[in-house]
């Protein structure tokens, strides 16, 4: 099993596609074909996070189900695993691991990035955060890299550890 960002963009010129088309079904579905570029990576078993990088939300994680063949091409049938809806901005801003994640790097636009299984856990499980604390205390939320920023000579983390993303520590607990 491998790991992924899957972006679509519901504005694209020549591509276009828009994440909620997945998530608002119960059971798997076509989801992308071969014929878009780097597709062909993906197999059976493999876990994507759905990016919506028109809104640079993160949608949810789905999982490729099967390939199905069509002629000259194969098809992607994923069935969605979790909705979650989470900003990315947010996200970068309050955990420099994900900052750094290649997805989210500025660059020419792909569609299919491969991603550590690691850094997979860490934007979830941050992803899910975010969405549980909502939005609206955003300015008055401590996260690691907020007060390391607003607190010179802190001795908190950037990140957390694996082992408190292991246990499911919230934010607020990893200092």
């Amino acid at each position: 099993m491998a790991w992924w960002v899957y972006k679509c963009n519901d504005n694209g010129q020549f591509q276009r596609g828009n994440w909620d088309y997945v998530f608002k079904r119960t059971r798997a579905t076509s989801w992308g074909t071969t014929r878009i570029r780097g597709l062909r990576q993906l197999h059976a078993g493999d876990q994507v996070i759905a990016y919506q990088t028109d809104r640079e939300e993160i949608v949810g994680l789905t999982e490729v189900t099967r390939i199905r063949s069509r002629g000259g091409y194969d098809e992607i049938i994923m069935r969605p695993v979790e909705k979650i809806g989470a900003s990315v901005p947010t996200l970068k801003r309050d955990y420099d691991a994900i900052a750094t994640i290649p997805a989210f790097q500025p660059g020419f636009p792909k569609t299919l990035y491969s991603i550590e299984a690691n850094d997979a856990r860490l934007l979830l499980r941050a992803a899910r955060n975010q969405q549980h604390d909502g939005e609206a205390n955003a300015d008055a939320k401590l996260t690691p890299n907020r007060v390391a920023k607003h607190e010179a000579g802190g001795d908190w983390p950037q990140t957390p550890s694996a082992r408190d993303l292991e246990n499911g520590l919230p934010r607020r607990h990893w200092w």
